[in-house]
């Protein structure tokens, strides 16, 4: 038992130095073998791997989640055994292995989290996960900021310390400046504005259960960093959010906070109206705003993919009768869609499944969303909200903080219903003693 013990707090440390390099460290590593890698973050994958593995095997049980083995498990299972049926299904090379072991340090560090800790370590845990997200919001919204300037011209490069790392990266998808863009500390400005996304469901659930005004604030500087990155996709996630959190509030509230939201907006495009311009800010938003829907079907990123990509695509896919299986990005082309991807690797079976995650997760955040409780369900319709438009375009259920977001609010979201669960039991037990 002692033993146990001491591995739980490794497994802990391990998962938070993970979840910590993920956030600042995961376009960097070093190259194995051709195109195969290891990044920073995967040798605390690997070393969460092992140690929750010795504590499954030392206790011979694990903790159950019905919820989170009902709608993710089913996708998580596609994930990884697919780039293993490459391998027997189309005669491809040993190589797909490593897809599958990928896809394993992306899913099985959260995974191992919950099977080896009881639901009551939640809030302990929480503590450290939302210090790390303020400090990770706080260096990315000043990080952001500094590359956006130098962009500019008003800073020179000295200031943009990721090219110091940049000899060190292994993503082909690496770019520290991509125009005006923000990109913070992530791959590219499509994973800050995922993080951004992250940190609004995380915070702003919090608030919406827990009303305390700290979380509005840091949700509030996560919808920030989501318009300085410029992603469509992020900025409707955000209004989505948003719209939900207002309806949440009391009558004065409902005046009062959008009065807040306003000033500081205003201060903040003040700002970038200074050193940037609003024109250079929201170029990408002009055509939306003008045309509506008929202004993303015009738009020249998105019609590219409508009418030349995503048809190319498909009439490519027709010699795949059971999908891909594994890389359809590199047997197709490039693909730019989530859904697309994911129908292309494993037809209509793997699709449902990601689709059918997105809905579950949904279903679950509506009550909890009408009684202003569990802030773990919560996220989860938070963050399904903006994958619903951003899986048309990206596909951010790849990138590694996303799927620990989306288990570890299963987690709380678990921990959430024992503990009303064991209140009232508590409470009734009160009642016939009295």
């Amino acid at each position: 038992m002692l033993a146990t013990a001491s591995l739980q707090r490794m497994l802990t440390t391990s998962i938070l130095l993970f979840l910590c390099t993920t956030l600042f460290m995961y376009p960097y590593g070093i190259a194995i073998t051709g195109e195969n890698y290891l990044r920073v973050p995967d040798f605390f994958a690997l070393t969460s791997l092992i140690i929750g593995t010795s504590i499954i095997i030392l206790r011979k049980r694990i903790y159950r989640y019905a919820a989170l083995e009902i709608i993710i498990l089913p996708f998580a299972f596609c994930e990884i055994i697919y780039p293993i049926l490459s391998v027997f299904g189309l005669g491809a090379g040993l190589a797909e292995f490593s897809n599958s072991l990928r896809m394993m340090l992306l899913w099985l560090p959260p995974l191992f989290l919950l099977w080896t800790t009881p639901p009551e370590r939640f809030p302990a845990f929480d503590t450290a996960v939302a210090k790390l997200f303020r400090i990770a919001l706080v260096a990315n919204f000043i990080y952001g900021f500094i590359q956006m300037l130098y962009y500019i011209g008003l800073l020179p490069r000295f200031f943009v310390i990721t090219y110091l790392l940049e000899p060190f990266a292994v993503d082909s998808h690496f770019r520290i400046i991509n125009n005006i863009r923000a990109s913070g500390f992530f791959v590219n400005t499509t994973g800050l504005a995922a993080f951004a996304m992250l940190c609004e469901s995380y915070f702003f659930a919090r608030f919406i259960v827990r009303k305390e005004n700290k979380d509005l604030y840091f949700g509030a500087l996560a919808a920030m960093i989501a318009i300085m990155t410029l992603s469509r996709a992020a900025m409707a996630g955000t209004v989505a959010v948003m719209f939900f959190l207002w309806l949440t509030l009391k009558l004065k509230q409902k005046v009062t906070v959008p009065i807040i939201i306003f000033f500081a907006s205003t201060i903040f495009l003040m700002l970038m109206n200074e050193y940037i311009g609003i024109d250079r800010l929201f170029y990408r938003y002009e055509v939306f705003m003008q045309l509506g829907i008929g202004g993303a079907l015009s738009d020249s990123s998105f019609s590219l993919r409508l009418y030349e990509f995503w048809p190319q695509i498909l009439a490519r896919l027709q010699n795949y009768p059971f999908g891909t299986l594994s890389s359809p990005g590199d047997k197709l082309g490039l693909i730019d869609s989530g859904y697309l991807t994911y129908y292309a690797q494993g037809r209509l079976l793997f699709l449902s499944t990601a689709v059918f995650a997105i809905i579950g997760m949904l279903a679950i955040s509506w009550p909890a969303f009408l009684r202003r409780r569990n802030e773990g369900a919560i996220q989860l319709g938070f963050i399904a909200l903006y994958l619903i438009g951003a899986m048309v375009i990206s596909i951010p259920t790849r990138y590694s903080f996303i799927v620990f977001f989306i288990v570890y609010s299963f987690w709380n979201y678990q921990y959430h219903l024992l503990s009303v669960r064991l209140n009232t039991a508590i409470h009734k037990q009160k009642f016939i003693v009295t």
